[in-house]
């Protein structure tokens, strides 16, 4: 299904940018955890949604690589875009002892499924390993810190400021617990040959 938005409010961290998108018409309905494609000047792209259902607006994280349409980024704010899906099965299935992992922009899945666990107060043990570059990267972080007040297990890395990274031998005590990936390809079939979990969801790409 398509759908028109409007492109109200822009964050920027480094080089990533978090959108809002308000709805002209009609809502999408999704998922926590799908992503949708976004076209703008005719140009399609696909981005995991950050924001939850209950949220007026839906949420994008994306890292500016002066591609096509990421080199429009700066210009974007309050114009019309076209929202398609959703889309994807990186899916929370109510588990209630989870390991997420996540470099960069990967952490967006994640995030809309945090949102989704705490929000409606879901007991359980809960892990989350994340990495990105540099700090002012992580638009996220204060929010994270919040999540783990309440209870989640969080390593937070920034590569590029000192720390290490997330290592196959730190993941592979989890591998008996579910475990969702999101990152780049390279990194994310690491965990699937070296850790191998016994359940895992992964998306990746690059």
């Amino acid at each position: 299904m398509e759908f028109r938005y409007k492109v109200n409010s822009i964050l920027i961290g480094g080089r990533n940018y978090l959108l809002r998108l308000y709805p002209i018409d009609k809502n999408l309905d999704y998922k926590p955890g799908q992503f949708i494609n976004i076209v703008y000047q005719n140009i399609e792209r696909s981005y995991s949604i950050a924001s939850i259902p209950s949220f007026p607006y839906i949420e994008l994280f994306i890292t500016k690589i002066d591609g096509m349409f990421t080199s429009k980024l700066d210009d974007i704010k309050n114009q019309e875009v076209l929202v398609k899906g959703p889309y994807g099965r990186f899916l929370y299935e109510n588990q209630n002892k989870v390991v997420f992992v996540s470099t960069g922009s990967g952490i967006t899945p994640i995030i809309s499924i945090l949102r989704h666990i705490y929000s409606n107060k879901i007991d359980g043990e809960f892990y989350l390993f994340s990495s990105f570059k540099y700090r002012e990267e992580n638009i996220f972080e204060s929010e994270l810190r919040l999540y783990e007040r309440l209870g989640l297990k969080l390593d937070i890395r920034y590569t590029k400021e000192g720390d290490n990274r997330i290592s196959m031998e730190e993941l592979i005590p989890y591998k008996d617990i579910d475990m969702y990936v999101c990152g780049n390809k390279e990194f994310a079939l690491s965990i699937s040959k070296e850790v191998k979990p016994k359940r895992l969801h992964l998306e990746a790409w690059g």
